[in-house]
């Protein structure tokens, strides 16, 4: 059971809305989903009916993408659990940077650039977006992760040594995993 659904929260603006149709396009087996009125618990049964594993929910903050909660599915009772929240300091949508979005993904490899914070994202996206450490086969995506500033992490996506998707800043992300808390 493998892939993802990406989505917004409820009400987004027209930027949250084409950050979702990016993102959806550099991870692996995405599919983008239009939240309407859709409770967390009725995107539980969704996933779990269309057999993918994560369900990312991106919620905006003044009218730009805020944060991106990347939850996994469980069964009975259908409900989402909180594995990992990014923030998001900044994005770049891939209409703004004049570059392609990719036809498909089959495979996203993260590779941290330096030490530190990157690395710590980049541990963050490996569990929450199905990622690798190595590209492997024609329709793989590198997520190329550098700390400009401290503190905020540039997340890039390249395929075949070309830019594609959207450009991200991300804070340091709340690994829910490790505490063992769930969404509530």
């Amino acid at each position: 059971m493998t892939g993802i659904i990406v989505t917004t929260s409820r009400r987004p603006g027209k930027r949250l809305r084409s950050f979702v149709k990016d993102l959806a396009s550099v991870l692996p087996r995405a599919e983008r989903v239009t939240r309407g009125h859709l409770t967390m618990q009725e995107l539980a049964v969704l996933a779990l009916n269309r057999g993918v594993n994560r369900v990312v929910v991106v919620a905006e903050r003044r009218g730009n993408p805020g944060i991106i909660r990347v939850y996994e599915p469980k069964p009975a009772p259908p409900r989402l659990d909180n594995i990992v929240s990014f923030i998001v300091k900044g994005a770049s949508l891939s209409r703004e940077k004049q570059v392609p979005q990719p036809k498909r993904v089959d495979t996203l490899a993260v590779k941290p650039l330096d030490d530190g914070l990157s690395v710590e994202i980049g541990e963050a996206m490996l569990l929450a977006f199905n990622a690798r450490l190595l590209c492997r086969g024609r329709y793989c995506i590198e997520a190329l992760l550098e700390e400009k500033k401290a503190g905020i992490v540039t997340v890039r996506f390249a395929m075949d040594s070309r830019e594609v998707g959207p450009t991200i800043k991300l804070a340091k992300p709340a690994l829910m995993v490790k505490t063992g808390r769930e969404a509530a």
